[in-house]
């Protein structure tokens, strides 16, 4: 019954909807932890092997740091539990270098890919 009073007020006021966006993600992720850590495990390409990887997450803005932290990738959380975090760089003869991590939290977990352009690697982080 209360969910029901609670759609008709947003409903009736899309106005506020950034607000009740911002209101409804703060309560979807205020169990979730603000730390997790694991082990990126290379799949395919010309990978080298497999280190460890950090992400935090600071309300709906994460940073994913995969190989001990040396780059930091940026990216957002959504109100399902899917995240995304990118990375432009320049590699050799100043070629676009992306490095992409997404991902999705299933409950105390974070199960995605980082892909780079020579390697894609499958990515466990536990809570902390």
């Amino acid at each position: 019954m209360q969910r029901r009073r609670l759609l008709s007020y947003i409903q009736q006021t899309p106005g506020l909807a950034p607000f009740w966006a911002t209101a409804i993600l703060a309560a979807c992720t205020s169990g979730l932890p603000s730390r997790f850590v694991g082990d990126l495990l290379p799949v395919a390409g010309s990978c080298d092997k497999g280190h460890r990887a950090v992400l935090t997450r600071a309300g709906s803005s994460i940073t994913f740091l995969p190989q001990d932290g040396v780059l930091a990738l940026d990216g957002q959380l959504s109100g399902n539990g899917e995240m995304s975090a990118s990375l432009n760089l320049r590699g050799m003869n100043h070629a676009p270098y992306r490095l992409v991590f997404s991902g999705k939290v299933l409950e105390n977990r974070i199960i995605g890919t980082y892909v780079t352009p020579r390697c894609r690697y499958n990515v466990t982080l536990d809570g902390r």
